[in-house]
């Protein structure tokens, strides 16, 4: 039975009141036709109504409901790779039951004579009469979100912004009236702009005026008067890089999507996967147009997690961070100094101590008392102590076996697992509390 729901990559309700969720782990749309207020088993709305399963080669992430169509972005569609799957309305009970044969089963859970929940599982993962994958470039790949606007559809594919001037998509065939940005390129008025979107760019509409994420960059674009060239470029823009694309608009923030964000109670340090850098606050930001105070570039080097924290030994703030994936360590003891461009007084790589820096860095933290840093190989996360700020020669003193992303806490450490004891993925479905004082105790033994 469902006691969970496995990695939940969306959330979205109809005008109705139903919840819609994607179960990105177990490959299933889970769909309430109204929304819980309660979680317990015992309670009826425990089960989702209805259950849609297009197989485990599937990967459900993106909703978008339009008020007259239902947009699932998936990753991993059998025999489409990213794609999108389009339904025509809300799935129900009734509508589903028409599609149960050849490539459709169905299966229910009863409470005595009382069906509570209704599972359907596409056998085939492609179209069925209800819905259509809608994948329009092939050599193009990708899903994303949709939105409708004075009855106009954008719907974000890809790196592009497909326009449908009657406000919906009505087969899998059909293309687009008008394509906005090229793929890949600068901006020029023969290509038009470069919508650098990934896997959780989304589109809203606010005061008129339609504003969408890049996640790949960090940045919100958008258009204030509705877009009719292919190469109308955005007249609203912030966030992002303003050295990432050549183009008179001004970035109105360094602070970029992407990397890792640290603070402490004093400053802000914000890195960035593609820019390849790593920028730095005097204070934090509480505004929009904030500028950093300094940027480091990695040059060909990713940066990954970042550590801020007062060292109470010197009463000064340290900061540390890693390259997700060469693990070279750079520290600063002194964040003013950093704030002044100074470049890092330590710098050391392949290893720390006794452990060797294989598999990649995926979380680093510093609570002026121990540093943490969990590394991934293969099926195993595991997280090493060390006292206090870590050094070339020193080693560990403890191991957390079952590690992940962790936060450390006066009287106890949190944890979110990667995998479960047998070596399967946790998908984030709980959380571990190791006491401190359990921690100070291994470090004295």
């Amino acid at each position: 039975h469902l006691n969970y729901i496995r990695w939940p990559w969306a959330v979205s309700t109809d005008y109705e009141g139903k919840l819609i969720v994607t179960d990105t782990a177990g490959a299933n749309l889970l769909i309430w036709n109204n929304l819980p207020e309660k979680w317990e088993e015992s309670e009826e709305n425990y089960y989702p109504d209805l259950v849609l399963n297009f197989g485990q080669s599937t990967t459900p992430r993106t909703i978008s409901w339009t008020g007259e169509q239902l947009f699932i972005g998936d990753e991993n569609a059998r025999d489409y790779g990213a794609c999108t799957r389009i339904f025509n309305g809300w799935p129900t009970v009734s509508s589903l039951d028409k599609l149960v044969g050849s490539n459709v089963s169905k299966s229910t859970v009863k409470d005595g004579s009382k069906v509570i929940q209704t599972t359907y599982t596409v056998t085939n993962g492609g179209n069925c009469l209800e819905s259509f994958i809608y994948s329009p470039d092939r050599m193009n790949r990708g899903y994303g979100s949709a939105i409708k606007v004075d009855n106009r559809l954008y719907f974000f594919f890809a790196n592009n912004i497909h326009i449908y001037e009657d406000g919906k998509i009505d087969s899998a065939s059909e293309r687009p009236d008008l394509i906005l940005g090229t793929i890949n390129a600068r901006y020029s008025e023969e290509t038009g702009f470069f919508f650098c979107g990934g896997g959780t760019n989304r589109m809203i509409s606010a005061e008129g005026k339609l504003l969408m994420c890049l996640h790949q960059i960090g940045e919100i674009v958008g258009y204030s008067s509705k877009p009719e060239k292919f190469n109308d470029k955005p007249d609203i823009r912030f966030g992002g890089d303003p050295g990432f694309e050549i183009d008179e608009i001004v970035s109105h923030s360094d602070i970029l999507v992407g990397g890792d964000v640290s603070v402490n109670e004093d400053y802000l340090v914000s890195s960035n996967e593609l820019s390849k850098r790593l920028y730095l606050y005097d204070g934090i930001p509480t505004e929009s147009g904030v500028k950093a105070q300094a940027m480091f570039d990695f040059n060909y080097l990713v940066p990954g997690p970042t550590a801020i924290h007062k060292d109470p030994k010197t009463g000064k703030t340290v900061l540390m961070t890693v390259t997700r994936t060469h693990g070279i360590f750079y520290i600063w003891h002194d964040y003013e100094e950093a704030l002044k461009g100074n470049l890092p007084d330590t710098v050391f790589g392949n290893r720390v101590g006794s452990l060797w820096i294989t598999g990649g860095v995926t979380d680093l933290s510093y609570d002026g008392k121990y540093t943490y840093i969990t590394l991934q190989r293969g099926n195993s996360t595991e997280i090493y102590i060390f006292d206090g700020v870590i050094e070339k020669e020193k080693s560990p003193f403890a191991v957390i076996k079952n590690g992940g992303y962790l936060t450390p806490g006066d009287k106890y450490l949190a944890v979110i697992p990667d995998y479960r004891d047998d070596g399967s993925m946790s998908e984030g479905s709980y959380i571990r509390f190791y006491k401190t004082s359990d921690i100070d105790a291994a470090k004295k033994a």
